[in-house]
């Protein structure tokens, strides 16, 4: 049985399965990642991920008259969050919304969300009161990274730098300024 394993991926040149792995949803991806060290170098390669990503954008754009805006939903009992994307039928807005179910993932960390942005497959969660941590989030892979505490006052945004090929978050704090009248202030 090794030897016919062995003699399917000689069989198929690398370049081929590139090819045939870069049109998979991100589900499959993440299971095949242990089919051999030969995938799971693949699937996690940045020029890999850029080309997935730039083919599943170009689908979804040429298949679909969807304006991709879209929410994420929390469920507070159960911890649990629904990405929903909206569509209104060739941007006509006399057309009612429909929403899809794009996903449901479990959220795997605190949630006390104040915002919520989203960019190519990546959420950047920010919180309120005590948990005011920024997290940069992609759910198809369940890993997150933490960002120290933000000011209390403060709004951020996420966007994708396609050059440098990588994300960037933009925040920005603002403190309410006081101006005081000398007559009013006068006891």
């Amino acid at each position: 049985m090794s030897k016919l394993r062995n003699l399917s991926s000689e069989l198929l040149p690398h370049d081929v399965v590139f090819e045939i792995l870069t049109r998979l949803p991100v589900k499959s991806l993440i299971r095949f990642r242990c089919v051999s060290k030969s995938w799971y170098s693949t699937i996690t390669d940045p020029i890999f991920i850029t080309k997935h990503l730039n083919l599943n954008n170009k689908a979804k754009s040429l298949s679909s008259n969807n304006n991709h805006n879209g929410c994420l939903l929390y469920d507070c009992n159960k911890q649990l969050c629904t990405a929903v994307c909206n569509g209104n039928g060739n941007g006509d807005p006399k057309l009612t919304l429909t929403s899809t179910e794009v996903s449901r993932f479990q959220i795997p960390f605190s949630v006390n969300f104040y915002k919520i942005s989203f960019c190519n497959g990546m959420f950047l969660n920010y919180g309120y009161l005590r948990d005011r941590m920024i997290y940069l989030w992609n759910p198809s892979i369940q890993k997150f990274k933490m960002f120290a505490n933000a000011p209390i006052s403060f709004t951020a945004g996420l966007a994708y730098h396609s050059k440098n090929n990588d994300f960037k978050i933009l925040q920005i704090a603002f403190h309410p300024t006081f101006v005081y009248n000398k007559k009013k202030a006068a006891v």
